[in-house]
């Protein structure tokens, strides 16, 4: 057998250049780890799914995704929180006119706000706790919310002949 001088026969050298793209390819996926899908450098991890994102697909330390599974709750978070709010504020004035203090109203008004405000920044925490799991182990576009065909039923259909213009 004729070898080179390197002491690789020809079919390793091909062999061994041809490795050589994984191993720098390699690198690119590790330090990728830390870049938005978009391959933009990392700016901060999403509050909720916790993958790395670029200033322009974050908003409000959310990325888009998470955002738009968060405000499909966000409805009933707002009114469970103020609902408490105006509950907690009611029942503090109350407490304070059976106390005869004057100033009953005005505390109960600056507790309401309050109270519904803190209220809702924890439900918004939990629901992200809540979601955390799903939206981390899946990728793309979130499923389409299930409709209540009571509330929107289906569009009465046209009978033949009728054309609906007048």
């Amino acid at each position: 057998m004729d070898e080179p001088p390197g002491g690789l026969a020809a079919h390793d050298r091909v062999s061994e250049v041809s490795l050589a793209g994984p191993f720098r390819s390699q690198a690119y996926i590790e330090r990728s780890a830390e870049r938005c899908f978009c391959d933009a450098a990392m700016v901060r991890r999403c509050r909720c799914c916790r993958r790395p994102r670029c200033a322009a697909h974050l908003a409000r330390r959310l990325c888009d995704r998470c955002g738009q599974a968060l405000a499909r709750r966000r409805g009933g978070l707002s009114a469970i929180a103020w609902t408490l709010g105006v509950v907690a504020g009611a029942l503090t004035a109350l407490a304070l006119l059976v106390a005869h203090l004057t100033s009953a109203v005005v505390v109960g008004l600056v507790v309401a706000p309050v109270v519904g405000v803190v209220v809702y920044r924890a439900l918004v925490a939990r629901a992200i706790k809540q979601l955390r799991p799903t939206l981390a182990t899946t990728v793309g576009e979130l499923p389409a919310p299930e409709r209540t065909f009571d509330e929107f039923p289906a569009a009465p259909r046209a009978r033949a002949g009728v054309t609906g213009l007048v």
